[in-house]
């Protein structure tokens, strides 16, 4: 019987806990560019690895809470061009670096839990 407890409250754990992975969304207020005619777009996303497979990436522009990023999920917003310093954290892990958006261009980059960000 305490066996079977055991088992049934670890497996609701990982389910509530992969429910946190999963879940994504918008935590801050979206920019608004100044310049909408001139503005780029900026497409993040995160991958499905099993690397921070129980965290929610919470990203930031310039230091303001923006998004939580769940496995598998992207966001985009538009951003007037000029340097931006793009940040998120996951765990105990705080990642971020500057990023420079042009006049009418995408830029897309996939946000990794060990801090490293691709460029696509």
């Amino acid at each position: 019987m305490k066996q079977r407890t055991l088992i049934l409250t670890l497996l609701l754990s990982s389910i509530a806990l992969g429910g946190c992975a999963l879940s994504g969304g918008q935590v801050g207020t979206q920019p608004i560019p100044a310049r909408p005619a001139e503005a780029g777009t900026l497409i993040i996303y995160r991958d499905g690895s099993l690397v921070g497979l129980f965290g929610t990436l919470h990203v930031k522009l310039n230091e303001r809470p923006l998004y939580r990023l769940g496995m598998n999920q992207s966001y985009s917003v538009r951003l007037d061009p000029g340097s931006y310093l793009l940040g998120y954290t996951i765990g105990l892990n705080d990642c971020g670096s500057v990023i420079n958006i042009k006049s009418r261009q995408t830029l897309r980059i996939r946000l990794a839990p060990d801090c490293m960000m691709y460029r696509l």
